[in-house]
C-alpha cells in the first residue's frame, strides 16, 4: 500500500484574548516565518491575502498552524493594499506577542526595589500590558540591588533585564501566544531534539554553508556585579584552560562586562560561566534547509555530514516557507569545535 503524506497550513483569526474568530482561508502561497535567539521579538513574519471582507486587524490575531502545530501566535499589522480591476491584495505582516512589550514603557523611570522576588515582577510587568497568557517557571530569587530604568525603556527591556538577573533565558511566546521563560540550562543537559545525517533518508538538502571564525574567541569572562553606591563591585570570572581555546594554548583573551544584575553569587558566578560559555559557541555555525520538524530556538541538534564528521550544536534561527512543499532553513551553532 502506497502511502501519502498530506501537509496543512491554517491560518485562524483570533481575537485581542487570542480567541478563535474564524479560519483565513485566502491566503496566497508564498508566506514566511523567521525566528531568532538575537531578535528582541524572536519571531516575525508575512503572509498575502486576498481582501474577501473588512477584519478588524487592529484588535484582532493571527495564530499560524503546519498540520495543527501551532507555529506563531502574532499581532498583525497591514502595511499595503495592492489593487488591481478585480481585487484588493493585503500584505500582512506578523510579529509575535513579545511585540507588545516592545511597543509599551511605563511612561517614566522604572525602579523594581532590591529584595524584590524576581520572576514575580516580570508576571507583573507582562500583566501590565493587559496579557494573561503567561507561562514562565517560578522562582524564590530576589534582587541583590536594586535596578533603574530610564522613561525610554520598553517593558520587554525591563523583563529582559529582570530575567537575565535570574539567569533565565529572555522571553519569548510559544506557538499558542504564552509568554514563556525558565532557568538557563547549559547545552550540555539539554536533550538532543534530532540527529541530521546525509544519508538515505535525506533528512536536509546536500547543499550548506558552513561558517567558522575561531580566532576572536574569548577563554576568560569577568562579569562584575551591579553595586549601590561607593561599594566596591563583585567579581566573578569564568575561565577556559582547555584544548583548544583555553589559556596556556592560547594568551589570555578576556572580556569583561559591569555593572550585571543579579540575584545572589551563585547566580553571578553562573551568569558568568553561561556568558562564556555563549562566547565560546559562535565560531563555527551551519546553515542548511530541511523539512518540518518539530524542534526550535535553543534546541540542541546533531549534524553530521560525511565531509565533516558529527557535531553537535545549538539552534540560532529558523525561517520557515508557509507554502505546501516549502522547506525549512536552519541555523545552528557547533559546541564541539
Amino acid at each position: 500500500m502506497q502511502s501519502s503524506y498530506v501537509e496543512e497550513f491554517k491560518y485562524e483569526l483570533l481575537d485581542n484574548q487570542d480567541r478563535f474568530m474564524g479560519n483565513l482561508t485566502n491566503i496566497a502561497a508564498g508566506g514566511s516565518l523567521d525566528f531568532s535567539v538575537s531578535a528582541n521579538v524572536k519571531g516575525q513574519g508575512s503572509i498575502s491575502l486576498t481582501k474577501t471582507k473588512d477584519i478588524d486587524w487592529l484588535h484582532s490575531r493571527v495564530r499560524v498552524s503546519y498540520n495543527n502545530e501551532p507555529l506563531i501566535t502574532a499581532v498583525p499589522s497591514i502595511p499595503s493594499e495592492n489593487y488591481d480591476s478585480t481585487s484588493v491584495t493585503m500584505e500582512v505582516d506578523l510579529l509575535d506577542k513579545t511585540s507588545i512589550l516592545a511597543g509599551d514603557n511605563f511612561g517614566g523611570m522604572y525602579t523594581v526595589a532590591a529584595g524584590t522576588n524576581i520572576i514575580a515582577k516580570v508576571i507583573e510587568v507582562i500583566q501590565s500590558t493587559g496579557e494573561t497568557k503567561v507561562a514562565i517557571d517560578p522562582s524564590s530569587l530576589v534582587l541583590a540591588s536594586a535596578i533603574t530604568w530610564d522613561a525610554n525603556a520598553t517593558k520587554l527591556n525591563i523583563v529582559n533585564d529582570l530575567l537575565s538577573a535570574a539567569n533565565y533565558w529572555s522571553v519569548w511566546t510559544n506557538g499558542l501566544g504564552y509568554f514563556r521563560s525558565y532557568p538557563y540550562l547549559a547545552p550540555s543537559y539539554r536533550p538532543v531534539m534530532h540527529n541530521f545525517v546525509d544519508d538515505a533518508q535525506g533528512l536536509y538538502l546536500p547543499a550548506f554553508t558552513r561558517n567558522y571564525d575561531p580566532f576572536s574567541v574569548p577563554n576568560r569572562y569577568v562579569v562584575l556585579g551591579k553595586t549601590e553606591g561607593a561599594t566596591e563591585a563583585v567579581r566573578k570570572e569564568a575561565t577556559d584552560t582547555t584544548l583548544p581555546y583555553g589559556y596556556p594554548y592560547r594568551p589570555w583573551l578576556t572580556t569583561t562586562e559591569s555593572d550585571v544584575d543579579y540575584s545572589d553569587l551563585a547566580t553571578l558566578q553562573a551568569i558568568a560561566d553561561r556568558k562564556l560559555a555563549d562566547a565560546q559557541q559562535v565560531t563555527e555555525t551551519f546553515e542548511f534547509s530541511h523539512p518540518f520538524i518539530k524542534f526550535g530556538l535553543n534546541d540542541v541538534v546533531t549534524f553530521t555530514n560525511s565531509k565533516l564528521g558529527t557535531r553537535t550544536a545549538v539552534v540560532q534561527k529558523q525561517s520557515y516557507s508557509l507554502q505546501t512543499g516549502g522547506l525549512v532553513k536552519s541555523t545552528i551553532r557547533s559546541l564541539n569545535v
